[in-house]
């Protein structure tokens, strides 16, 4: 059976097609740890924007028109997935070069092991979720820019060796906090726990959109009272009120972490700045 030259052009018109050389892919990222992960390996190939601001928490963000727009419009859309970014399930249901980094098995893992049971969706705080995450983005933006394949794999090679010499220098200097107690505003960071084999010692509450209860709350005050923590953690996300008025009166070191990297740049050595000054954070508690 013959296909018309209409219905021809119209299937192809479905298919991510190759980009011509010298033209920069229109590529948008969910969330700035991506933004920059996308920037490590796709360099000036791509016009990369970012869809919500360090600021913002990815649990309960609003997506406005305009940014529902610029979804549509992308060359590709990289997303940790439905777990982590709940807002964005329904608007890219219907946009084909959306890419959740969240659960695809990429290539190979190198030896780090790896919990497939694993639920938190803070995957971009494990070394080997990283890494597969990265092989990910390569892969898509090189199907897309095959003329710049060797340019994106090569940096994507280069980014991997730099994060497993950062890991290994982490290990060394997070090897005392794992006797240290902490209490967390949420229980957001077991992927980087596990990694250094660290351990909270409580957190406020078990999700960032979950307010904590009262009593939990007065156990809790009560346990600083006593002395029973080492430190406590804070972030810019999240409204310090409660965290305020849970420590008045006590004398307790506290620690900003920065999980969706606020300070960091948005280059190409944004993400592996951020990821130091993680481990610096909790490097720091109870010096």
């Amino acid at each position: 059976m013959k296909l018309s030259k209409a219905l021809i052009v119209a299937l192809f018109g479905l298919l991510p097609m190759a980009v011509s050389a010298g033209e920069r892919l229109l590529v948008v990222s969910s969330i700035k740890p991506v933004a920059m992960l996308v920037s490590a390996v796709a360099g000036d190939t791509v016009d990369s924007r970012l869809l919500l601001p360090p600021t913002a928490s990815p649990h309960d963000f609003q997506l406005r028109p305009s940014e529902a727009k610029l979804l549509r419009r992308a060359d590709a859309v990289f997303w940790v997935g439905p777990r982590l970014e709940r807002f964005l399930a329904g608007p890219l249901a219907s946009v084909p070069a959306a890419v959740a980094l969240m659960g695809a098995d990429v290539g190979q893992r190198g030896g780090h092991g790896h919990d497939h049971g694993h639920d938190d969706a803070h995957v971009w705080m494990s070394v080997i979720e990283v890494e597969r995450m990265v092989r990910r983005i390569a892969s898509v933006l090189s199907a897309r820019l095959p003329q710049r394949s060797a340019y994106i794999h090569a940096n994507a090679a280069r980014f991997i060796s730099e994060l497993e010499r950062a890991h290994l220098d982490l290990s060394a200097l997070l090897l005392p906090v794992r006797e240290r107690r902490y209490l967390l505003l949420h229980d957001g960071y077991s992927h980087f726990e596990r990694d250094y084999r660290l351990r909270h010692a409580a957190v406020l509450s078990g999700t960032p959109d979950q307010l904590p209860g009262a009593r939990h709350v007065a156990a809790l005050r009560q346990r600083l009272l006593d002395g029973e923590f080492d430190c406590v953690f804070r972030e810019p996300q999240y409204e310090p009120a409660l965290l305020r008025n849970l420590l008045t009166g006590v004398a307790v070191t506290v620690i900003e972490l920065d999980p969706l990297g606020l300070a960091a740049d948005s280059g190409a050595e944004g993400f592996l700045q951020f990821y130091r000054r993680l481990g610096e954070s909790f490097a720091a508690c109870g010096k």
